[in-house]
């Protein structure tokens, strides 16, 4: 019986000490790090959300290819 309670502590140590290097390693415990938030604009040629960084902005007004820059036009 002594020695499942020595087998027992001894698994109940490696798990905590193995829980605990992994957390210190930055491996969990900590706060999930979301990505940064993009602004959407509209295109004004087909009405469709994109983000800022991807639109054609000509003339102040944003579009999300160059065929509606050139259709806008006229």
């Amino acid at each position: 019986m002594s020695k499942f309670l020595l087998f027992i502590l001894f698994v109940g140590l490696a798990w905590w000490w193995f829980r605990g290097r992994g957390v210190s390693r930055g491996l969990g415990g900590g706060a999930p790090v979301n990505p940064p938030v993009e602004r959407m604009v509209v295109c004004r040629g087909c009405g469709v959300y994109l983000p800022e960084s991807d639109a054609l902005v000509v003339r102040g007004n944003p579009y999300c290819c160059a065929e509606h820059v050139v259709r806008d036009d006229g």
